[in-house]
C-alpha cells in the first residue's frame, strides 16, 4: 500500500483559512471591546449628568393669589430650610403651610 502524500495546495490553503479564521476572530475581539468601551463612556458620561441634575432641587411655590414663585435649592437642605426661606423671603398671609410632592419622570 502506497501513501501518497498530502498536497501542498491543500495545506497552503488549509494554512491560509486559518490564517483568516484567527484574523477574523481578533477583529471581532477588538470590534466587541471598543464597543464596551464605548459603552461604558457613555454610561459614564450619563451617570455624571445625572449627578449634577440632581446637586440641586427646583421648588414652585403657589401663592394665595394664584401666582407661583420659582426657586432652586441645594438638593441637601432640610425642609425646615426650605420653611424658613418661605416665612422670611414669600410672607405668606398665613402661617399653615402644606407640602405637595409632585414628581415628574423624564422618559427619553
Amino acid at each position: 500500500m502506497m501513501i501518497r502524500p498530502f498536497p501542498l495546495s491543500l495545506a497552503v490553503a488549509i494554512f491560509r483559512a486559518d490564517r483568516a479564521a484567527r484574523y477574523q476572530a481578533a477583529k471581532a475581539s477588538e470590534e466587541e471591546r471598543r464597543r464596551t468601551a464605548q459603552a461604558a463612556q457613555e454610561q459614564l458620561k450619563q451617570e455624571r449628568a445625572s449627578a449634577a441634575r440632581s446637586a440641586f432641587a427646583r421648588l414652585q411655590f403657589r401663592l394665595p393669589d394664584g401666582s407661583t414663585r420659582n426657586e432652586q435649592f441645594a438638593s441637601d437642605v432640610l425642609l425646615q430650610d426650605v420653611a424658613d426661606f418661605i416665612d422670611r423671603e414669600i410672607r405668606p398671609p398665613f402661617k399653615c403651610v402644606r407640602l405637595v410632592i409632585l414628581a415628574f419622570l423624564w422618559l427619553s
